[in-house]
C-alpha cells in the first residue's frame, strides 16, 4: 500500500477520480490497478501526481510501498491504518 501516497490524497482531499481529470493518457482502471501496485507509475505520471497534490514530499518517500502479509491480515490491518491516518489527518485540520 502506498501510504504516503494515501495520506497526501487525504489531506489534500482528492480521490483517484480527481487525479485522473489531470492525467492524459491513463484511463481510470489502469490508474486503480497502478494504486493497487498491479502495475508500475511511470515517472512522468509521479511527478504529475505529486505536483497535483502540492506536496514537498520527495517521490521516493510518496511513493514507498509497504507490503502486507496475507489477505486477511493485510485488509484488516490496511483499514486499521487508514482509519489512524485519517483520524490523525482529521485531527490536524
Amino acid at each position: 500500500m502506498y501510504i504516503n501516497l494515501r495520506t497526501e490524497m487525504l489531506k489534500k482531499n482528492t480521490n483517484i477520480k480527481k487525479i485522473i481529470k489531470n492525467l492524459k493518457n491513463i484511463s481510470y482502471g489502469e490508474l486503480c490497478k497502478k494504486v493497487q501496485k498491479k502495475y508500475d507509475f511511470k515517472l512522468q505520471e509521479a511527478i504529475k501526481i505529486k505536483e497535483l497534490l502540492g506536496t514537498d514530499m520527495p517521490l521516493e518517500e510518496l511513493f514507498k510501498w509497504e507490503e502486507l502479509e496475507g489477505k486477511a491480515k493485510r485488509r484488516k490491518k490496511s483499514k486499521k491504518k487508514i482509519n489512524k491516518i485519517e483520524n490523525y489527518i482529521r485531527g490536524k485540520l
